[in-house]
């Protein structure tokens, strides 16, 4: 490989790249309907369903060197092109906006110019702006000559007309592709936690789409709702792949005080009615299962990672399953006390080895199925939504009686 060629490549490769970041970018904020066109009536091309189309200039550098200046090829080659797609018909200058992108700041010149805001060019500052670009254009080098001749050579209404549609998008206005990340996670409402994965998705995937309809012989147009569909599906996949993290149990704090609080909880009592010592390690365990499970709840509620209906929806799912094991289990009458006993156990260890998922995600600690379950036993006094003896409901009532006799 030639000397020249090998340290051209990377530039050449960055700029085929770029394109790519701006169809992207294209493909984000355009309208519903919009079709975005790769390397076919020019570098980038929008088409909108209200029939305005972008006609899109690309030049991209690695050197930081200005590809616009006043007397650069980049420039001028670019008007030349959209010159003569005007003058063969291939574009309706009525319906056509011209963007000239480079990922470098610009200062100064006629690109600087170029990049007033549209609604701001009257009569004055096409004329002014058509008389700097025909004096940047006197004594043009070999390069640019047949360029500077063509653009130049066309009556100053239409060049004028030309100019007024030419907008300059440089590095500091979105012309960088290293902003592109960032304003898609800002626009499109990203998870910051996969960002960073559903963008390169999407370039993963317009690279891919466009390379299947280059080789097929196709023109590479891509549909906004592609992009869309495209979209959705990469935030369905990463927020499946881990939409919360739980904290590691041993990191959910429990004071002293709050466990003694609970020791006369309906939960409490109802794993001693199954034959549960008070001093048993699984009666302390349950206690700090039903406050971690809490304060875990109340985290993830508050940081907006799950809504309150699926915390419903979770905690159904466990009724559901307690109503299985416990219809299949509770035994018919004529059991000895320490038998009921030792079903209840069998019942309560069959809810608690479970692990269930919580908004469509496998959860990993055992405590936030294992609190869910010791919270829904603990109440209302009259009617706890589970139990562990199969005679629950009658000890419910009991205790009940018990605590309203004082009053």
């Amino acid at each position: 490989m030639a000397n020249g060629s090998k340290h051209s490549a990377p530039g050449q490769a960055a700029g085929y790249l770029f394109q790519f970041e701006r169809a992207l970018r294209h493909l984000a904020f355009s309208g519903t309907g919009a079709v975005v066109g790769i390397e076919t009536l020019d570098d980038v091309v929008v088409s909108q369903a209200a029939g305005e189309v972008v006609y899109e200039q690309d030049k991209h550098s690695i050197s930081g060197a200005n590809l616009i200046s006043d007397r650069s090829e980049g420039l001028w080659k670019s008007l030349k092109i959209w010159t003569e797609g005007i003058e063969a018909g291939d574009i309706d200058s009525d319906q056509a906006q011209f963007l000239l992108v480079t990922n470098q700041a610009v200062t100064d010149g006629l690109a600087f110019s170029l990049m007033a805001a549209l609604n701001l060019r009257d009569a004055a500052w096409a004329q002014h702006v058509a008389d700097d670009l025909k004096t940047a254009g006197k004594r043009p080098s070999a390069k640019i000559k047949d360029f500077v001749t063509e653009v130049v050579s066309q009556p100053d209404e239409s060049l004028k007309s030309l100019l007024k549609r030419v907008l300059v998008v440089d590095g500091g206005s979105g012309g960088d592709g290293l902003q592109l990340g960032e304003e898609l996670k800002e626009n499109l409402h990203l998870d910051p936690q996969h960002a960073s994965n559903i963008f390169h998705g999407l370039l993963g995937w317009l690279h891919d789409t466009v390379m299947e309809k280059w080789r097929s012989g196709r023109e590479a147009l891509v549909h906004r709702e592609s992009f869309g569909k495209q979209l959705r599906f990469l935030q369905i996949k990463f927020q499946s792949q881990q939409l919360f993290r739980e904290t590691a149990a041993a990191l959910v704090p429990v004071k002293e005080e709050d466990r003694e609080a609970h020791r006369d909880d309906l939960f409490v009592r109802q794993l001693l009615w199954v034959g549960i010592d008070e001093g048993d390690e699984q009666l302390l365990d349950a206690i700090d299962d039903f406050l971690k499970c809490a304060t875990e709840r109340t985290r993830l509620a508050e940081q907006g990672n799950i809504p309150p209906e699926e915390f419903r929806a979770f905690d159904e799912r466990l009724v559901k399953r307690w109503k299985m094991s416990f219809g299949a289990r509770a035994p018919a009458l004529g059991l000895s006390d320490s038998e009921m006993e030792a079903i209840g156990r069998e019942i309560l260890g069959h809810a608690l080895e479970h692990r269930e998922a919580l908004a469509g995600q496998q959860t990993q600690e055992f405590y936030l199925t294992s609190g869910a379950y010791h919270r829904l036993a603990n109440g209302p006094m009259e009617k706890p939504r589970v139990g562990w003896h199969p005679r629950y409901k009658e000890r419910c009532q009991l205790v009940e009686v018990v605590h309203e006799e004082p009053h």
